[in-house]
């Protein structure tokens, strides 16, 4: 831990690699949610692969939220098998996406917003027996350096 306050916390740590990883955490001031900006910094190509799990509650209530542009697309997953989907190019949501579910009768919206000239593609991994979905991001591969930074909301 390099730096840290009430409000955000900030980590680095030197690879075996040669490579440099740093990641900040922070609340948002002003909503329920938290800002994460990655970096990895090194010799030759960088790619960073962002890996958020999150809970769910019940499967048969979860959805997946993709957004291009001002349109938004709501993909029910299906409540008794395990869910991969990749979204690359054109299906690549455009600087949004994320799920709704319920959670004791109440629907929870959780939003990841993000750079999309940063994100080369998204990948979404749900588990209804483990109760867990993940929103994952592959950025843009880079010579030198690379930042990722996500946004990630709890809606009521």
């Amino acid at each position: 831990m390099i730096e840290r306050d009430a409000l955000h916390v900030t980590m680095k740590v030197n690879l075996g690699n040669g490579r440099t990883m740093t990641r900040r955490v922070e609340l948002l001031p002003d909503r329920a949610g938290f800002k994460v900006t990655s970096e990895l910094t090194g010799k030759g190509k960088q790619l960073l692969r962002i890996h958020p799990t999150f809970a769910i509650g019940a499967p048969n209530s979860t959805s997946l939220l993709l957004y291009h542009g001002d349109k938004r697309e709501e993909i029910p997953l299906p409540e008794n098998e395990a869910t991969n989907a990749y979204y690359r190019d054109k299906d690549c949501p455009t600087g949004k996406w994320g799920f709704t579910t319920k959670v004791a009768d109440k629907d929870v919206i959780v939003l990841n917003t993000f750079d999309p000239s940063q994100i080369d593609f998204c990948y979404m991994n749900m588990k209804p027996e483990e109760r867990r979905l993940n929103l994952e991001q592959w950025s843009k591969q880079l010579d030198g350096h690379v930042t990722v930074m996500n946004t990630y909301e709890f809606v009521k």
